[in-house]
């Protein structure tokens, strides 16, 4: 591949013209329009899903149970890491992926509902995804 340069001779990156991808954005999964979702990357030939710098700066003074933790990252992987959908939430299937019994699943579920962190969608009882209005969470306790 043919790197370019601008006008002060660094290079920015690889020429659209030559790229093997056709579009040169990166070289991540492509959608229906050729260019990579948001929230995926491929590197090494593997995917994966980008944790963004404000939900991480967010999460981590709130000192989550393993449970709590587990099941945002599993909601998270599956909205963000899947173009950003909501999905429908299921207590057996979380357990299975996370090795946590069902009835903690379920607490830490109602737990994160509760303080606003994840939020309910479409009407469905089960339907969750990542509330990004952190102003909306339930404020920390000191």
């Amino acid at each position: 591949m043919k790197k370019i340069e601008n006008y002060r001779g660094k290079c920015t990156g690889v020429n659209p013209q030559t790229a093997s991808n056709g579009g040169g954005d990166n070289n991540g999964p492509k959608n229906k329009k050729g260019t990579t979702p948001p929230g995926k990357k491929k590197q090494n030939g593997y995917t994966y899903t980008r944790l963004y710098n404000h939900i991480y700066d967010a999460i981590e003074p709130r000192k989550f149970s393993g449970a709590q933790y587990a099941v945002f990252m599993y909601i998270y992987r599956q909205t963000i890491g899947y173009q950003g959908r909501s999905i429908i939430f299921k207590t057996v299937d979380v357990a299975y992926k996370t090795k946590y019994e069902p009835r903690t699943i379920d607490m830490a579920y109602k737990s994160l509902l509760d303080d606003k962190i994840i939020k309910t969608v479409d009407g469905k009882k089960k339907g969750v995804q990542i509330n990004f209005m952190k102003s909306e969470w339930t404020p920390i306790e000191e």
